[in-house]
């Protein structure tokens, strides 16, 4: 009730006696009232009642709240149930199947079973083949496991749409329409219609249509040195995994992180409001400081609209400064936030330059306290910036080619990073730790994290012998990565390419969007449409290729060193078909790389040195990494070192790492050709292996290395020596692959009216047959200029200007062909490689 000026109560007595005595009770009446406020009971009824009649029309609502994934999901398979029982078995009263269930009504389950019948059997999809077939159509639907998902989601579905409307009539037997997923059905216990439909799925069906009643996948676990491979590739091999410098660097801390046991959904966003930084003092040594941070994760995986009575679900944990690098997450978001600028006390410099990573640690006065928080901009939380930012699924993208790129026979999931640490954590923290960290129980655990692979010594435990000399070998043994091999294919080879232009869905794809293109009023959006089926479809090929010829690589090199000799020459040359413009950055992530896989880099203060490369990498001042390398270890960096970083290319006399063969041989050329080769010389990388041989001359050089330490490593002499003996004229004459006389010279050259000439003197409105092509008796239909362009870069391997100039002096004209028809011939003496 509000109090009145000129009646005094208890409660007013006891505001008097806290208040100061100059409040009098006019000071009162002009305060607001204390305590709960009167309603008028008219307005308690009406508002009552209309809150009645809401609910009363509103459905009830028995389930639980479901994400907007998992709806989605729900209402395609409900969508797919329309769809049958309006079209394919068409029923007068939608409502009867599922009340004949709830009877147990054997034609309610002869129905039901027909329905997941006809969705396994038209669960189908046309994929392009490499064979003459060139399409095919494969099931989409392999495991009994994926039909058991579909039936229980069908059910769900169902209860809710179709038999809580029986519920809300029929209130007091709601269990007799309420149809259940038996949580016996995995023990063999169930019982009622639902089960016995289960049952049929995992039997009946599963025989008639081959579905594997295994999972599809072997669970396998990530080892720290797994990690460590994965980590080194993504930085050591630049050219192959082609991304953005902070899609390198987010991958990067997603690793880490998620090589901690949390799920890639938990940890591919991170941003600066879950992490806090801060200076603490070494407990051991008080006068020495170092980073923390603390990070905060909300796990996955959770109910949606749960009311949380328990912190289960969240979960923080501090890094620290650690000597290695390559997992040291403090570093990182250190970095990150002086490449946001994101401190409150510490601003960059008016310079320009970036902070300094001492003055982060040094500048805060610390006096008698052992924790100073450095605050984050209140811009950056409002923003809510990320520290580590990629979507999920470029997140797979990026792990698919890394594991690739690293040579790994088999893909894995990045869920095997979890089942590493879930192994790891086991006897190190106690059960109740380690079950908070992954956020599950013990029991799952025990069912979900063991991989199929024993990591233990099993004969040393069960017979009790001595084991621990064995330790190294099988932890070894335990790596996912141990039968890697780097050397596999990456990518198709030009003779690939070609087969792809043959096809009869790449020609015809070709064609459309010639004529598309011939239009007068041109459909943008079909050519794109067009121009993206192509590429896409060229995409698909080139992985199916990929993916045979890593198979036969690795049949090819275990037969090969079972029998005792060398795997050169197995591999195919490829070209990496990313462009110049994508690769930027390169040379400078594999000096970063260098640096991780050094640790005589920055003794002194490597944290600082990592910043110091890194953060220029971030920035795009990649010039500023490779002098910072350079000033690092001048005696092993060149140009030539620093162009080459991003490929396992180098040269075995003086170890310095090219990016492709071409500039190796460049390298030998201006090098060693006149140098090196004076007098016979012992072959210096047989020394290293322990092993003989005298080189007498450079190609005896060239043919040695190709034999025996790999044809990568090989320069190709017989280009040198050509390139020397007859280098090209600066007015050597070309000819037009388009005009009638192939082979007479065009007069003029690349440069001074070429282009001109072919635009004005050949037309492309009409298809014609590739001239070159014809002569080889291939016939190559070309449709438009574009296509002429690509059919000549990729099939006769000239690149530049509109008709692609041949040179024709001789000496010239003979290293190109050599160089187009394959490998060099075998010399005399010369043992072949298989």
């Amino acid at each position: 009730m509000p109090l009145s000026a000129g009646e005094p109560s208890r409660f007013r007595l006891v505001l008097l006696g806290i208040f100061p005595t100059c409040f009098t009770g006019e000071h009162f009446a002009l305060m607001p009232p204390f305590g709960r406020q009167p309603v008028s009971l008219e307005e308690r009824i009406n508002g009552a009642a209309k809150d009645f009649n809401g609910f009363s029309q509103a459905p009830v609502v028995g389930a639980p709240a479901l994400s907007e994934k998992y709806k989605a999901h729900r209402q395609r398979v409900w969508r797919l149930w329309a769809s049958f029982t309006t079209e394919v078995l068409p029923l007068q009263d939608l409502n009867e199947p599922w009340i004949g269930l709830c009877k147990q009504s054997k034609n309610a389950q002869d129905y039901f079973k027909s329905f997941i019948k006809d969705f396994v059997r038209h669960s189908k999809a046309w994929r392009p083949v490499l064979g003459p077939e060139e399409w095919m159509e494969v099931p989409t639907v392999t495991s009994v496991n994926t039909v058991l998902d579909f039936w229980k989601t069908v059910l769900q579905e169902g209860n809710d749409r179709v038999l809580q409307q029986q519920r809300d009539q029929d209130p007091e037997h709601g269990d007799k329409w309420t149809l259940r997923w038996d949580k016996g059905f995995a023990k063999g216990r169930g019982r009622g219609p639902v089960y016995s439909i289960s049952q049929w799925i995992s039997g009946e069906l599963a025989d008639e249509y081959g579905l594997t009643r295994e999972q599809t996948f072997e669970k396998v676990e990530a080892t720290p040195e797994d990690i460590r491979i994965l980590l080194t590739t993504l930085w050591n091999r630049p050219a192959d995994i082609v991304c953005a410098p902070r899609d390198r660097f987010s991958f990067h801390g997603i690793l880490i992180l998620a090589g901690l046991g949390f799920r890639p959904g938990v940890v591919v966003k991170i941003p600066y409001k879950q992490v806090k930084l801060a200076i603490v003092r070494d407990p051991k040594q008080p006068n020495r400081r170092t980073l923390a941070a603390s990070v905060t994760l909300r796990q996955n995986k959770q109910m949606t609209g749960k009311v949380y009575q328990r912190q289960d679900h969240i979960l923080s944990f501090y890094v620290t400064l650690i000597p290695c690098q390559t997992f040291c997450l403090v570093t990182l978001i250190v970095i990150r936030a002086m490449l946001d600028n994101a401190f409150v006390d510490f601003d960059i410099p008016n310079n320009g330059e970036p902070l300094n990573f001492d003055t982060i640690l040094q500048q805060p006065n610390m006096e008698d306290v052992d924790y100073v928080e450095l605050k984050w901009k209140p811009s950056i939380l409002e923003e809510e910036k990320d520290i580590f930012s990629l979507s999920y699924n470029r997140f797979w993208e990026m792990w698919n080619l890394v594991l690739m790129v690293a040579g790994m026979r088999e893909a894995i999931r990045p869920y095997s990073m979890r089942v590493g640490a879930g192994g790891r954590f086991h006897g190190l923290l106690s059960p109740a730790v380690g079950n908070y960290v992954l956020s599950h129980t013990a029991d799952v655990f025990q069912k979900s994290y063991q991989p199929r692979l024993v990591r233990d010594d099993l004969v040393t435990v069960a017979f009790g012998l001595p084991g621990h000399q064995n330790a190294d070998l099988f932890a070894m043994l335990g790596r996912s990565t141990l039968q890697r091999d780097e050397r596999a294919p990456l990518y198709p080879t030009l003779d690939d390419m070609r087969s792809f232009e043959a096809r009869q869905d790449v020609q015809s794809l070709r064609q459309a969007l010639a004529t598309e293109r011939k239009k007068v009023e041109r459909d943008t959006k079909q050519i794109n449409r067009l121009n993206a089926q192509l590429q896409i479809l060229i995409r698909q090929l080139s992985k199916l290729m990929v993916q045979q010829r890593r198979a036969e690589y690795f049949d090819a090199v275990n037969n090969r060193r079972i029998q005792g000799l060398s795997t050169v020459g197995i591999v195919e040359s490829s070209a990496n078909p990313a462009k110049a413009k994508h690769m930027a950055g390169s040379a400078a992530a594999a000096c970063i790389g260098q640096f991780l896989g050094d640790e005589e880099f920055g003794m002194g203060n490597r944290s600082q040195t990592f910043t110091s490369l890194l953060l220029p990498y971030l920035s795009g001042r990649f010039a500023n990494v490779e002098a910072t390398m350079a000033f690092l270890k001048p005696q092993d960096v060149s140009q030539e070192v620093i162009e080459g970083m991003g490929s396992y290319v180098k040269c075995l006399l003086c170890n310095i790492r090219f990016s492709r063969r071409s500039n190796l041989s460049r390298h030998h050329r201006t090098k060693h050709l006149e140098v090196s080769f004076t007098t016979p010389f012992s072959c210096p990388q047989c020394v290293r292996e322990a092993r003989d041989y005298t080189v007498s001359d450079a190609q005896d050089w060239s043919n040695h290395v190709e034999l025996v330490h790999g044809k990568e490593f090989a320069p190709n002499i017989t280009q040198l020596s050509a390139k020397i003996v007859a280098p090209r004229p600066p007015n050597d004459p070309v000819c037009c692959l388009l005009c009638p006389n192939i082979g007479v010279p065009y007069a003029g050259v690349p440069g001074q009216g070429f282009s001109r000439h072919v635009n004005s003197s050949h037309s492309f409105n009409e298809p014609f047959p590739c001239p070159k092509c014809a002569q080889q008796g291939i016939e190559n239909v070309i449709f438009d200029k574009s296509t002429w362009l690509e059919h000549t870069s990729i099939v006769h391997g000239f690149d530049g200007q509109s008709g692609h100039p041949i040179v024709t002096t001789p000496k010239k004209r003979q290293m190109i062909d050599s160089e187009l028809s394959g490998p060099r011939k075998k010399l005399k003496g010369e043992e072949s490689p298989w």
